[in-house]
């Protein structure tokens, strides 16, 4: 992955991180580690939004300098979940409503929506959040599930964007192809 240093990693390292969260996520499930499992899911999630700001890093770096939000200030290699998924919601990986969890309707929402949820669940990483957001309850398999759930439409949402570019490249490549053998 190009950083905004110039640092390479490959993004074929970012994908084998993307399962090895994934596996490790399985792993704690098996053994009743829960939110273990949904703090692993979270981070599979964040390597596969890693993964799509390097495929379309030019069209990650012209939202950021156009956007001038302060969430992503920070070079690229720096980001979290959180800038992320303000990434992939604006530029439309992941639909979301775009409206505060606090006035979600659950008819009206959407997989970027949700997403907020994993990240929340996510966060319980931290004991203060933890005692001011869940005082005295435990994550369950129902959470886990939940977020699963969300990783795989999320996933689907951002292969689709991925087969949709890889569509659309091959067809300017084919057209190209054919106006240069049409005009020798």
């Amino acid at each position: 992955m190009e950083d905004d240093k110039g640092s390479v990693t490959s993004l074929c390292e970012i994908i084998a991180l993307f399962t090895f969260y994934r596996d490790e996520a399985e792993r704690c499930r098996e053994s009743g580690a829960y939110l273990a499992s949904c703090v692993l899911l979270a981070s599979a999630l964040e390597a596969a939004l890693l993964a799509m700001a390097e495929c379309f890093a030019r069209e990650v770096a012209e939202f950021k300098r156009k956007s001038r939000a302060k969430e992503l200030s920070r070079p690229r290699r720096e980001w979290g979940l959180s800038q992320l998924l303000f990434i992939a919601r604006n530029l439309g990986w992941l639909p979301s409503s775009h409206r505060e969890i606090e006035n979600l309707d659950p008819h009206d929402a959407k997989v970027g929506d949700y997403i907020e949820v994993v990240r929340v669940i996510r966060n319980l990483i931290h004991p203060g959040i933890y005692l001011r957001e869940y005082p005295g309850q435990a994550i369950t398999e129902k959470h886990l599930d939940i977020s699963y759930k969300v990783l795989e439409i999320a996933c689907e949402c951002l292969s689709g964007r991925l087969e949709n570019a890889l569509r659309a490249r091959n067809k300017r490549k084919s057209a190209r192809s054919r106006s240069h053998k049409a005009h020798p």
